[in-house]
């Protein structure tokens, strides 16, 4: 179980993170990232960072290998001096398929709906 401290961390890493990949980052390619959510360890050491963005899976490899090697230490750098935590966390990002997956439902939703309604003005 998460305690308050904990969660009121999280939300401040996030909104740090999403600032610095929107505003001072300089790189075109991220500007449409979005944070969806960040996992801290009980130990303050260890960050995962839930990043989602649209983009073919060759461009999503690209990108996660762009946060995780080249701009991780930017990023790390710029929450230390915004986030005051004795410690700053590790930082991982991880793509965050939910987006995905939910555009997919609510497409296939969609499919559905139109089908019933094929069928009941065909009667």
């Amino acid at each position: 179980m998460k305690t308050h401290k904990l969660e009121r961390i999280e939300a401040s890493i996030k909104r740090i993170i999403a600032e610095v990949l929107n505003r001072e980052m300089k790189d075109p390619r991220l500007t449409m990232t979005s944070v969806t959510r960040v996992e801290l360890s009980r130990d303050k050491k260890y960050a995962k960072i839930y990043v989602s963005f649209l983009a073919d899976e060759e461009k999503k490899d690209e990108l996660m290998a762009l946060l995780n090697e080249h701009a991780n230490g930017f990023i790390r750098t710029y929450l230390s001096q915004h986030l005051h935590l004795y410690t700053t966390p590790e930082l991982k990002f991880v793509f965050d398929k939910g987006i995905e997956a939910s555009i997919r439902m609510q497409k296939i939703l969609s499919e559905i709906e139109e089908k019933d309604a094929g069928n009941t003005s065909n009667r």
